[in-house]
């Protein structure tokens, strides 16, 4: 598999509410060749989001129906309640093209994918959570969210900080400046991966 890939996939980790989507959101305005793979979720859409743009919304048996197809290269329960996970026609064809393919996942996606890139067509970015109460903050302004599920999302958070050591480049977001992870990514592409840019 590893002489089938000429691209890199970059992978943008960490908890929920530290700032991927947005980091995304900025890579793509600012680097339109990009790849940037649509994930596929059993939860529903919110009212902005439309499917096959930001998500492949997808009903739990359809899901189902293509874990067992093997379809995905990674999925998860997230928080117990949804299934997300990235579909291997998403991530292949573009990574076999030598483009450079550019994905946000926790920690667990992480985990999974690795056992099926080879580490040289893999580069992994995890952000470091401000502290709980700006996440907190975040987290509640994006959708509403009961107190049991908040601390779900707390727990969760403080594991996948513990496994931080497992991703290549650690970058400490700042609350307030939402262009700094993107603005190190660059960096650190620019001085590594130059060819991508």
């Amino acid at each position: 598999m590893s002489n089938t890939f000429s691209g890199l996939f970059l992978l943008i980790v960490g908890p929920s509410g530290v700032g991927k989507g947005t980091t995304i959101s900025l890579l793509k305005k600012r680097h339109p060749t990009w790849y940037f793979p649509i994930s596929a979720t059993t939860r529903r859409a919110r009212p902005h989001e439309r499917d096959g743009e930001t998500y492949h919304f997808l009903s739990m048996d359809a899901f189902d129906e293509k874990i067992r197809r093997g379809e995905f290269l990674e999925w998860a329960w997230v928080h117990g309640k949804h299934k997300y996970g990235v579909l291997r026609s998403e991530v292949f064809p573009p990574l076999k093209q030598g483009k450079l393919v550019v994905r946000e996942v926790d920690i667990q996606g992480f985990l999974e994918i690795q056992k099926h890139i080879p580490k040289k067509n893999l580069l992994s970015f995890f952000l470091l959570p401000p502290p709980w109460k700006v996440l907190e903050k975040r987290i509640r302004s994006r959708a509403p969210i009961s107190e049991s599920e908040l601390q779900k999302r707390k727990e969760s958070m403080e594991k996948e900080v513990q496994k931080a050591k497992a991703c290549d480049v650690h970058i400490q977001t700042e609350d307030g400046n939402i262009d700094l992870p993107a603005q190190e990514i660059e960096n650190y592409l620019r001085a590594h991966f130059s060819h991508f840019l």
